[in-house]
């Protein structure tokens, strides 16, 4: 279709999820270049890919300042009410953990390493950069 306004030719296509806008204002001819092709998506403000959710809570702990701590064992330790690293203090971990299992019984085996981890950093006053790794816990 022409653009009476400015002379332009303008070309909407729908694909079966997207539509198109084709636009080149120095083209008088429906022949126009791959780089005129812009997502409608974008120009209506709407994102293509869904966002990520992200638990700002558990990104903002104190919790997250234990070296490669991981959010969603975070998340978890929040729910079981610990919200500061020496809450950990003198905890066994796997009593930590059942108790996660308790409150979330589909809780990964995979976030033990982490809380021993976390409960190694709360309670030692310098640590052995080699204990600071979740595999150093498996």
């Amino acid at each position: 279709m022409l653009d009476s306004q400015r002379g332009h030719h303008r070309l909407t296509i729908n694909f079966s999820s997207s539509s198109f806008l084709f636009f080149n204002p120095f083209c008088t001819s429906l022949d126009m270049a791959i780089e005129d092709l812009i997502p409608l998506d974008a120009l209506n403000g709407i994102p293509n890919k869904k966002k990520k959710k992200v638990d700002k809570e558990a990104m903002g702990s104190s919790l997250m300042r234990i070296p490669r701590m991981n959010v969603e064992v975070v998340r978890d330790l929040i729910d079981l009410g610990i919200r500061e690293i020496f809450e950990l203090n003198g905890r066994a971990p796997e009593s930590v953990f059942e108790e996660i299992q308790k409150l979330k019984p589909s809780t990964a085996p995979w976030k033990l390493p982490y809380i021993k981890m976390a409960v190694y950093y709360s309670e030692e006053s310098s640590v052995d950069p080699k204990k600071m790794h979740p595999q150093a816990w498996t």
